[in-house]
């Protein structure tokens, strides 16, 4: 007799349901890990067009199904969908510690780039690299094993299986993924790397707004200047995302077995995932809301410590798994709809930022002076709701997964359209002559 909360009882739904996840079912960034002479490449538009076959079938066999004959539905689907974003809501809120913490990190005199997110973004990929290399591996060394026997092997015979098939035309499906993959992908790395940060300091170039306070330059040196952030931000992320499935290639041998753990314990980790995710997250806004040191408190009486430690970490908490969310949903609405445009990415990358350049206007408008608290939550809602809503790592995904034309035109049109809409909220502010340099807050 199963576990009631057994893996297997705990359906993962319709596998369409999760087509708008471009860091799921995308190509992996390495197709051909054993660098073999011949090889089919796959681009995400490939796996649009399958998606779209494959639902026009199932529709075309469910109308040829008697009405008397009733259709199979998913077992506790609804405590799988608990699941996933109980794992979304706690990825979020570490990949969002991970992103500050690398930016205080990174931020000191005389660095190399004033851009703080930079190492965030590049982590962020890095992971998002491994882990869509090993999911595609994990799924071809389950191939092989069911073609072989059926047999599970150890984690060499399975890498070794991986390495002997060369044929990537009609790669094996990874099947229908865990609330665990989900949130790794979609929650972590999407937290630890920030769409609208990276188009904030790309602003901040173009109008010689770095601090330290930087000397008058020419225009033509500020477009340096802007160039020199995104072409850096887009190569190192690209890279990123290659050296971490060269990373998954490396631990291959180790994968499977990996993968095989991690299925045994699911439902430990599906449950613990919804205890901490909710709880971490109650957690935090009640920090927020009844902080234990603030000024006149019982560890601070006199208020000689200042609350930043508010603004840089605990006010971005409670935002962030919202962006997440608001990101995992509008994916799985909109990327679907053009197979060469991922409709959902672009549209949460321009909204954050949209929404960044609004609060970084108040913090630093010269006619209106919010208080501590209001300038702190204005912090807490750039680097929260918009660091978790807007999203590097899934963009690097796919621009490497889309085909050559098409991704230039989007990642074109993702960095000419964020900027444009800085250059026109926070340009109002900051060449208008009401333009604050140090916010209240800092």
């Amino acid at each position: 007799m199963s576990h009631p909360n057994s893996a297997a009882e705990v359906s993962d739904g319709d596998p369409g349901r999760w087509a708008g996840l471009d860091e799921i079912v995308a190509p992996p960034p390495v197709q051909n890990p054993t660098e073999s002479s011949i090889y089919r490449h796959r681009s995400l538009e490939d796996t649009r067009r399958e998606q779209r076959e494959d639902v026009r079938r199932r529709s075309l066999a469910s109308a040829a199904t008697p009405l008397h004959h009733p259709q199979p539905t998913p077992a506790k689907y609804p405590l799988y969908t608990l699941y996933t974003l109980a794992h979304l809501t706690l990825f979020s809120l570490l990949g969002t510690l991970a992103r500050l913490g690398i930016q205080a990190l990174s931020t000191y005199p005389n660095a190399p780039t004033a851009a703080g997110v930079l190492w965030a973004n590049f982590a962020g990929c890095v992971v998002m690299g491994f882990l869509s290399e090993a999911r595609g591996l994990v799924a071809r060394a389950g191939g092989e094993e069911k073609r072989d026997g059926g047999s599970e092997g150890s984690g060499a015979s399975a890498a070794a299986a991986v390495g002997d098939s060369n044929d990537n035309s009609n790669p094996p499906p990874p099947g229908p993924p865990t609330p665990l993959t989900i949130g790794l992908s979609t929650g972590f790395c999407g937290s630890l790397t920030s769409f609208s940060s990276f188009a904030r300091d790309a602003f901040l170039a173009l109008s010689n707004t770095t601090p330290p306070p930087a000397a008058p330059r020419s225009a033509f040196s500020s477009v340096l200047a802007l160039l020199a952030t995104v072409i850096l931000t887009l190569s190192l992320s690209l890279s990123a995302l290659q050296f971490g499935a060269h990373i998954a290639i490396a631990a291959a041998p180790l994968l499977p077995r990996v993968a095989r753990l991690l299925r045994r314990m699911r439902p430990v980790l599906d449950w613990l995932g919804v205890v901490l995710g909710l709880g971490c997250w109650v957690g935090a806004v009640i920090l927020a809301v009844f902080p234990p040191d603030r000024r006149g408190g019982p560890q601070n009486p006199l208020g000689a410590l200042p609350e930043h430690w508010r603004r840089d970490v605990l006010f971005a908490l409670p935002f962030a798994p919202l962006g997440t969310l608001v990101r995992f949903y509008t994916s799985l609405l909109l990327n679907p709809l053009l197979p060469s445009f991922p409709l959902g990415t672009f549209a949460v990358n321009i909204s954050g930022s949209l929404v960044l350049a609004m609060a970084w206007d108040l913090q630093h408008t010269a006619s209106y002076r919010p208080t501590l608290t209001a300038c702190q939550l204005l912090q807490g809602l750039q680097d929260g709701f918009c660091g978790c809503l807007t999203t590097v790592s899934t963009w690097a995904v796919e621009l490497r997964a889309l085909r050559r034309r098409h991704a230039y035109v989007y990642g074109a049109a993702s960095v000419a359209a964020a900027l444009g809409a800085l250059v026109g909220v926070m340009g109002g502010v900051r060449w208008a002559g009401r333009f604050r340099p140090v916010p209240v807050c800092a």
